[in-house]
């Protein structure tokens, strides 16, 4: 839903299936800690609690410092029956 999702790593995770997203969060911790890209495929939960198959790609933006200030990329719904 638009304007929903605020922003963060932590509202990210909790658009992940719980069954999903301990091994995302630990993708997740790897690229910000190795500076990599990141990738994963997930069940998402559906506002209306259904579940979704989506395939995620993104990279972390650095600043000057190397602390990660946004993560960029593209989701796309990889569910066979949607």
């Amino acid at each position: 839903e638009p304007g929903r999702f605020g922003g963060r790593a932590a509202d990210f995770l909790a658009l992940v299936d719980p069954a999903d997203r301990e091994g995302v969060a630990a993708r997740l911790q790897a690229a910000l800690r190795e500076g990599s890209g990141f990738t994963a495929e997930f069940r998402a939960v559906l506002p209306g609690g259904g579940r979704r198959w989506l395939s995620t790609s993104a990279w972390i933006d650095r600043d000057a410092r190397g602390a990660p200030t946004r993560m960029i990329g593209a989701t796309i719904n990889v569910d066979p029956y949607k």
